[in-house]
């Protein structure tokens, strides 16, 4: 009998359940593609259980999951008692939704298993994988832009919005507290090197011009040190403290131009700019389902910033075109492409200017309203989720058959 084909999303709750609600909106896009799905949440105590029972009673065309959770897991084989990886093993691809650098848990952007693709949203974040790994490659898709809770604009309460205010639903963290850390843990030539790097980079980055911060790093340390692939390391090391520093110093400068205004900055770690003095709520209390439920039927919109990136956006822009919603995020090459109609409604990170939108925005709620509804409108229009999912769903079934044992017979002239 002929077992039903699933695809396996294997995930796990984190702080503020970030990765479920990320995994539960791509599993939506593979369910729009036709793919049935089944869902394995590591937090919960029956996972592993769920996890055999699916091995045992479906033919799995492929895995998939946040960060490559799950990527290592052994298998024990039936007839030598081998222990082999599990993925390798049945051959079944598994595609890792890589969401942040590459030099953060880089070991995960690897080929473990054998039949890895990663797939990332910007190929500013491929290229670091591929840098850093180019002796042994591993597949990867750049996916584009997905719409995050998709709902029928007829359900969308606009009016109820006129009563919320803006948010920023973000955690914070002290960018002096970094330097220091660089200061006390690193050698001083390294930590002198960070200084520099930030000094030289961070008005581009502040100005949000396309600037490549991964390849200013590769061409500092080739200018001092030579053959920058030799110390690969110490690029991965670079580029994940500038990385942060940069967003540390980002989200600061937002804070501090919010805590002025009736807003809600919402996440932990803020005890640098919240001074007790605050016009702004701060609350630390942050759960990424409930509350943008909250917010999206509750509140005027969204404050948000990208990553480090000019070539995509941040999902929670994703979730606010869902929504029909506002939000106003900084400027990106993306957005100047994709929605041009909403170039004079981003903003750099200059203190001033944001001051400036934020207070319009603020004293405009109907503009902001029907702004949100334009977002939603051109989002939905502009953006289609079988994009996102068609190109994983065919990179999986070609990686399957290429890793696959046996393999029909073609010309006599092809060797397999």
């Amino acid at each position: 009998m002929q077992k039903e084909k699933v695809v396996l999303f294997l995930s796990g709750k984190v702080e503020n359940d970030a990765i479920n609600a990320d995994c539960k909106q791509k599993e939506a896009a593979f369910n729009l593609a036709g793919k049935q799905t089944l869902f394995i949440d590591f937090s919960e105590q029956d996972a592993i259980e769920r996890l055999q029972s699916a091995l045992l009673n479906y033919e799995i065309e492929f895995a998939c999951s946040y960060l490559g959770i799950g990527s290592d897991f052994s298998w024990q084989t039936p007839n030598t008692g081998e222990i082999v990886n599990l993925w390798d093993y049945h051959n079944i691809p598994f595609i890792k939704f890589q969401a942040d650098l590459p030099s953060y848990f880089i070991h995960r952007h690897g080929g473990i298993p054998d039949t890895s693709i990663n797939s990332y949203a910007s190929p500013e974040l491929a290229q670091v994988q591929n840098w850093y790994y180019q002796d042994k490659k591993t597949p990867y898709i750049i996916s584009p832009t997905l719409v995050y809770d998709k709902q029928p604009i007829e359900k969308v309460n606009f009016k109820n919005r006129i009563h919320g205010t803006l948010v920023f639903l973000k955690n914070g963290n002290d960018p002096k507290q970094l330097i220091q850390m660089w200061k006390t843990n690193l050698p001083q030539s390294m930590s002198q090197d960070l200084l520099a790097l930030s000094h030289n980079l961070l008005p581009s980055i502040l100005r949000c011009e396309p600037i490549n911060i991964f390849e200013a790093i590769i061409e500092y340390v080739t200018a001092k040190m030579g053959d920058a692939i030799t110390y690969r390391d110490l690029v991965r090391l670079y580029s994940a403290q500038l990385d942060d520093y940069f967003r540390r110093v980002k989200s600061t400068m937002i804070a501090n131009v919010l805590k002025k205004f009736p807003v809600k900055i919402i996440g932990r770690n803020w005890e640098h700019v919240d001074d007790g003095k605050s016009i702004a709520q701060f609350s630390n209390k942050l759960n990424f389902s409930e509350h943008s439920k909250q917010i999206f039927d509750n509140e005027l919109g969204l404050v948000d910033m990208t990553p480090n990136l000019d070539l995509n956006v941040h999902d929670r822009f994703c979730r606010a075109v869902g929504h029909y919603a506002f939000i106003l995020t900084n400027r990106t090459s993306w957005m100047q492409e994709n929605f041009p109609e909403f170039n004079d409604l981003t903003y750099t990170f200059d203190e001033t200017e944001l001051e400036n939108k934020v207070e319009f925005l603020l004293n405009n709620k109907e503009l902001v309203i029907e702004k949100g509804k334009l977002l939603g409108t051109l989002g939905n229009e502009r953006i289609n989720n079988l994009d996102y999912a068609n190109p994983l769903i065919e990179a999986a079934e070609k990686l399957k058959f290429l890793k696959q044992q046996v393999k029909p017979t073609m010309q006599d002239f092809y060797i397999w």
